[in-house]
């Protein structure tokens, strides 16, 4: 299957189901964030849902910017796929992997910021990318 980035409202359609289907079949593990001194465990479920609505609305935008016939960077488009649906992808089977005990890797909260980190930071570029697309003809 060939990956077209110049839909890229597809790609994040395709995945916004996905992942509540990945999180559901993972539904027993959870993700521990320790922010200085507060301890939260999201659920691998919980965390399906969100980032496939969170898809769902990114490939909304997508879509009409694409109606409105604006061209986007294809640079920006496919980084911020890549940081977005990467960064979730890393979390959800890195905590399924440590849960299982197929890898002996206890994640820290380093790894799990450093992700979440690449996350936020792909939205910068889906909103440059909005910008830049709004632009130009």
């Amino acid at each position: 299957m060939k990956w077209n980035i110049n839909r890229p409202e597809l790609i994040c359609w395709t995945f916004a189901p996905l992942l509540p289907l990945l999180g559901l079949f993972t539904c027993t593990h959870s993700t521990d964030i320790h922010l200085h001194d507060t301890y939260f465990m999201v659920n691998n479920l919980d965390m399906g849902i969100f980032s496939g609505a969170l898809l769902g609305l990114l490939g909304l935008g997508y879509w009409v910017m694409f109606k409105l016939n604006r061209r986007l960077s294809v640079i920006l488009s496919g980084v911020h796929l890549a940081s977005t649906v990467g960064g979730i992808l890393f979390i959800m089977f890195l905590t399924t992997l440590v849960a299982e005990k197929k890898v002996d890797l206890q994640p820290t909260g380093d790894h799990l910021f450093l992700a979440f980190l690449i996350i936020i930071t792909g939205q910068f570029f889906y909103v440059a990318n909005l910008l830049v697309g709004s632009l130009r003809r």
